[in-house]
C-alpha cells in the first residue's frame, strides 16, 4: 500500500511571492452608436496591476464593433484610455488574450487599477468599455476576463 507524502520546499515561507488574481465581467454589451457601453469599479480595497485581459465574443453583432477597454476616472468614462484594449474589431467568436507587458516596447507599464475611493472617485478607479465608430453592435455580447496582482507585492 502506498504512502502518501505532504511534500514542503525547504525555506519556502512565501516571501517574494505575488499572489494573482482573476476576475470575469459577464454579459457585456455592444452599442447602437459611438460611445460608452459598459463601466466597473475596483472591487478590491486597494490598487491593483492588470497584468492580462481577455475577452471573449460569445455573439457578434451584424456590424463589427471597434472596442477600446481601459482606465477612466467615473462610470461616465472621464479622461478614459485604452490601456487594456485597443481598437479590437468583432470578426469572429473567439477568445481575444492581451498580455500586458509588451516587451518590445521600451518603457511600457502594466496599468494600474485604482482603488476606488469612499468619498469621491479616484483617477484611474473604473474600467470603461468604449466603442468607436457609429456602426451599429447593439448585439454584441462578449465576457471580460482580468488577471490581477496587488500593486503593494511589487514594492
Amino acid at each position: 500500500m502506498a504512502t502518501k507524502t505532504a511534500l514542503m520546499p525547504v525555506g519556502y515561507d512565501q516571501r517574494g511571492a505575488i499572489g494573482k488574481f482573476a476576475i470575469r465581467v459577464d454579459g457585456l454589451v455592444g452599442s447602437d452608436s459611438a460611445g460608452q457601453m459598459d463601466s466597473f469599479e475596483n472591487p478590491f480595497q486597494e490598487d491593483m496591476v492588470i497584468l492580462e485581459a481577455y475577452v471573449a465574443i460569445t455573439t457578434l453583432a451584424a456590424n463589427d464593433a471597434d472596442l477600446d477597454i481601459g482606465l477612466a476616472d467615473d462610470e461616465d468614462g472621464t479622461n478614459k484610455g485604452a490601456e487594456i484594449v485597443d481598437s479590437l474589431i468583432d470578426t469572429g467568436v473567439a477568445i481575444h488574450a492581451y498580455k500586458l507587458n509588451t516587451p518590445a516596447v521600451t518603457g511600457v507599464a502594466f496599468p494600474l487599477w485604482k482603488a476606488a475611493d469612499a468619498e469621491n472617485d479616484a483617477v484611474d478607479s473604473w474600467i470603461s468599455c468604449w466603442q468607436n465608430g457609429s456602426s451599429d453592435s447593439s448585439a454584441l455580447v462578449y465576457n471580460l476576463i482580468l488577471v490581477l496582482a496587488r500593486e503593494s507585492d511589487f514594492e
